[in-house]
C-alpha cells in the first residue's frame, strides 16, 4: 500500500552513506554559506513561482526554515518529480523538499541511513544550532547541558516537517531508551513500592523537622552547683545550698524569668527567684535554696528548677540538680 507523506530528504546523511568521503557534508554547507534545496516549482501550493518569478510554496518555506536554522542562505534548485532523488545522490542539491510516496526503491535509497544506526535523525544540526552552550546532544547527555530543552523543540519541529514521530530528543530513562519499557510506563516504574517507601520516609523526616522547629523553646537553662559551698546550716537549723543558673535567651527580645524549685517538702528559693535576660544573651545567675533538715531523708535528694518567662507562659524550662544535707 502506497502512503502519501511529506518527506524532507536529508542529503546531509544520504551523502554520508553514498559517498563516505563527504561524511561531514553539513560542515561544507555551513562553510559555503548556502543550502541547495531541490524543489518542484510546478506543483502549487507545494511549489510554484509568483508574478515576479520568485519561488513560493510550502516546500520553499521549509527550505527557508532549514537555511535559517543553519545560518546560511537558501538556494533553490528547480527539480522535476523524477529527478528529486537523483539530484541528491548526484550532489546537485543538499536537501530535497517535496511530497512523495513511500516505495521500496526509494526506501532502499534514502532510508538506508536507518540501517547505519542513524534512525530518524536527518543530521540537520538544528539541535546544535539552538543550544546556548553549543553541545551536540546527539552524543549523549553532557555536563555542560543546562536543561533548557531548546534542542527538544527544534528537533520536534524538524520531525513534524518530516512526518516522523516526535520525541527523538526527549526526557526519558535509559531503560525506556533501551526498549525495556515505553515512555508511558515510566511513572509506573518511578512510583514502585521502594520509591514510595523512600518518599514516605523523607516526608516523615521533613514533618519531624518542621514540627521540632515550630515547637522549639527559645530558652535554655543549665544548673551548676557552687563548688566552694556545697551545703551550709543557717538560722533555725535550716540547710542552704548554693547554685548558679546559666540561662540562654535565644529570642531577639528581652525576657524576665521567674525561678521556682521543687522536689522537697517546704523547699523555697531565698535568693535569686527572678532574673532579666537581654535579647540573644546568656546570663549566669546565683540562686540559693533553703530546706528544713527534717524533710531531708537522704544525704542527697533530687530537686527540679523551673524557669518560666513572665511575658510568655509557653517559654518554660526545667533543670535537674540535687540538694545536699
Amino acid at each position: 500500500m502506497i502512503r502519501r507523506t511529506g518527506l524532507l530528504f536529508a542529503m546531509l546523511v544520504g551523502m554520508a552513506v553514498v559517498m563516505p568521503a563527504q561524511a561531514d557534508k553539513l560542515d561544507d554547507i555551513i562553510a559555503s554559506g548556502k543550502l541547495r534545496c531541490a524543489v518542484v516549482l510546478d506543483f502549487p501550493p507545494m511549489g510554484s513561482r509568483d508574478e515576479k518569478n520568485q519561488p513560493i510554496g510550502y516546500d520553499v518555506d521549509t527550505c527557508n526554515d532549514l537555511a535559517a536554522a543553519l545560518g546560511v542562505k537558501p538556494e533553490y534548485v528547480e527539480t522535476p518529480f523524477p529527478d528529486r532523488i537523483p539530484a541528491l545522490t548526484s550532489n546537485r542539491a543538499d536537501v530535497g523538499v517535496a511530497s512523495t510516496s513511500d516505495t521500496l526503491k526509494r526506501a532502499q535509497t534514502i532510508e538506508l541511513r536507518r540501517s547505519e544506526g542513524v534512525g530518524d535523525c536527518v543530521n540537520c544540526r538544528a539541535c546544535v544550532t539552538v543550544c546556548p552552550t553549543g553541545i551536540d546532544i546527539r552524543n549523549g547527555l553532557q555536563y555542560m547541558c543546562i536543561g533548557c530543552a531548546a534542542c527538544i523543540d527544534a528537533c520536534d519541529q524538524v520531525m513534524e516537517k518530516m512526518d516522523y514521530p516526535k520525541g527523538l530528543i526527549r526526557y526519558s530513562t535509559q531503560n525506556a531508551i533501551d526498549g525495556v519499557y515505553s515512555d508511558k510506563e515510566i511513572p509506573k516504574h518511578v512510583f514502585r513500592p521502594r520509591t514510595l517507601f523512600y518518599i514516605a520516609v523523607v516526608a516523615v523526616i521533613t514533618f519531624a523537622f518542621f514540627y521540632t522547629l515550630a515547637m522549639r523553646i527559645p530558652m535554655r537553662a543549665d544548673v551548676i552547683r557552687d563548688r566552694r559551698t556545697l551545703s551550709r546550716e543557717v538560722e533555725n537549723g535550716q540547710i542552704e545550698n548554693l547554685y548558679q543558673l546559666r540561662i540562654i535567651n535565644m529570642e531577639n527580645r528581652a525576657h524576665h524569668y521567674r525561678i521556682k524549685a521543687g522536689g522537697i517538702e517546704g523547699l523555697r528559693v531565698t535568693t535569686g527567684d527572678n532574673v532579666a535576660v537581654p535579647a540573644l544573651s546568656t546570663v549566669n545567675h546565683n540562686v540559693v535554696l533553703r530546706a528544713d533538715p527534717a524533710q531531708l531523708k537522704r544525704p542527697s535528694q533530687p530537686v527540679m528548677f523551673t524557669i518560666q518567662a513572665d511575658e510568655d507562659a509557653g517559654i518554660v524550662r526545667e533543670a535537674k540538680s540535687s540538694f545536699l544535707k
